[in-house]
């Protein structure tokens, strides 16, 4: 696929992703009566700003986040009576954040992680009615179930041949005849029936046919049959509009249980080995995984803006400095302690916690170049 389309479509996808995070922020904000200063796109430093009534909306240099400032929320969240957490000179505390009780605090630091979840849940919906690629068997009946290559062993005829994991499986001609798969069995019997002998497997990868030559082994090793692929049969299905939101409902939270463990799990492995898994994917990953989705087809890359949605929200809600999370804990514990943090000590927290973010973002990318080249 075209590298500047693949380009598009992820900073495309990006900014509707930060600006739903974003904009739940600000609506919550807004609708709790606390003033918001400035809505960004990326981080400072800014490129372009227009303030329109009280809110400046700025454009900054670094596009891979969003903020709102929210009025007084730098002054310390809990100040208490005869407790100033920050400069109190000319203090609108109507419209402050510092101002307003525990739970619409919360409810402004969450509702952007809420809106990443309703997105995903929103998507997730809309794809039950367009069309879900699901796996198969060979017992299933389906007029339009194609034959996917869903891996590739290294070093196997198929690798080494060019073939890789999603490409569509249309033809395998070898001796005159022709196989147009529409199940296992059809691809299996006649890589399998054909070993040693030169075929052509006519592929659909995006939206190109390609021809690949290959010959299949007469005696592979254990397990990775002659071609050395995996195979799966896939159709979709598609289920009438008013069942979608409640399937919508349980993919997204089957989902989110799922990418819960998974995350437990690379950052355990992370710790313990000190190694980034390959697993962890930063900008540039997402960026090359986003061309292989729109390759796939609306429904894949729908699929895969809703995995980032909520991602994003799972991320965001940690309780770690600079994110959503991290702030959310700090004023649970001003709650417990009855005492507001200084303004310069959130402010040190936070600073710190951002930074590492940036650092383990940079890690993180060189890391994807690396896997790329």
């Amino acid at each position: 696929m075209n590298i500047i389309f693949t380009i598009i479509i992820f900073f495309a996808m990006l900014a509707v992703l930060i600006f739903v995070h974003e904009f739940g922020h600000f609506i919550a904000a807004k609708r709790s009566g606390v003033r918001v200063d400035e809505f960004g796109f990326g981080f400072p430093p800014r490129v372009w700003g227009k303030k329109i009534g009280e809110t400046i909306y700025s454009i900054n240099l670094l596009p891979f986040g969003g903020f709102v400032k929210v009025f007084g929320e730098d002054e310390g969240l809990t100040p208490l009576p005869g407790q100033a957490g920050g400069k109190r000179d000319n203090f609108d505390s109507a419209r402050s954040f510092t101002e307003k009780p525990f739970y619409i605090k919360m409810f402004i630091l969450f509702a952007g992680v809420i809106m990443n979840f309703f997105l995903a849940f929103v998507i997730f919906s809309f794809i039950q009615v367009i069309g879900v690629p699901t796996g198969i068997d060979d017992s299933v009946d389906s007029s339009d179930a194609k034959v996917f290559i869903s891996g590739v062993v290294k070093d196997s005829p198929a690798a080494i041949a060019g073939l890789k994991p999603n490409d569509l499986i249309k033809e395998i001609q070898f001796d005159g005849s022709v196989v147009q798969p529409k199940k296992l069995k059809d691809a299996q019997e006649a890589i399998r029936n054909n070993a040693g002998e030169n075929m052509t497997i006519v592929v659909l990868r995006g939206r190109e046919n390609i021809e690949f030559n290959v010959v299949p082994r007469v005696d592979p090793p254990p397990g990775e049959g002659a071609l050395g692929v995996e195979l799966l049969r896939a159709t979709t299905l598609r289920y009438p509009w008013y069942e979608a939101p409640w399937r919508g409902f349980w993919v997204t939270v089957a989902t989110t249980i799922t990418m819960i463990d998974g995350i437990i799990y690379l950052f355990s492995q992370m710790f313990v080995t000190g190694q980034l898994s390959s697993e962890i994917a930063g900008p540039v990953g997402i960026a090359s995984l986003t061309g292989q989705m729109t390759a796939l087809g609306i429904s894949h890359l729908l699929h895969f803006v809703a995995i980032i949605s909520l991602n994003l929200a799972i991320l965001n809600a940690l309780p770690f400095p600079a994110l959503d999370g991290g702030r959310a804990f700090t004023l649970l514990l001003e709650k417990i302690r009855r005492k507001s943090f200084s303004t310069r000590s959130i402010q040190t927290v936070n600073g710190l916690g951002f930074a590492v973010l940036i650092v383990f973002l940079v890690f993180v990318t060189i890391h994807d170049i690396q896997k790329l080249i």
